[in-house]
């Protein structure tokens, strides 16, 4: 087995990197409506017109969704027991990213997590 090195100056820099662009994300989301559409039509070009493609594998489906008054979504992680390619595998060998995605606004709570399978109890926001 092929050990791993981590560089965890470099991944929190990431971390934080990812956080800070997702906490735009979420402003701009709420704030205009001609984003949400966009989101809803093309979720991945929204992805990666914000710089956060790397947080959706190639091939994977992407859905951005928001938690609403009446809608709460929880974001569970994959099933523990389902087949992991080797590709799969070759990017999450350096271990976890968890950032909670926090925003400026005394009216917004946040709850949107960026995860590669350990949620901890982390919500998915965004719609």
């Amino acid at each position: 087995m092929t050990e791993t090195t981590i560089d965890l100056a470099a991944a929190t820099e990431l971390g934080n990197k990812l956080t800070h662009k997702m906490n735009e994300l979420t402003e701009a989301y709420h704030a205009d409506a001609d984003l949400r559409a966009r989101a809803a039509a093309d979720p991945r070009a929204v992805l990666v017109e914000r710089g956060l493609d790397e947080l959706a594998p190639s091939g994977a489906e992407v859905r951005i969704v928001a938690n609403t008054g009446d809608t709460v979504h929880f974001m569970l992680p994959p099933d523990p027991n389902a087949e992991v390619s080797d590709e799969t595998l070759a990017n999450v060998a350096g271990g976890s990213t968890f950032a909670p995605v926090t925003v400026a606004s005394s009216n917004y709570s946040p709850s949107c997590y960026i995860a590669d399978g350990s949620t901890r109890g982390a919500t998915s926001s965004g719609q």
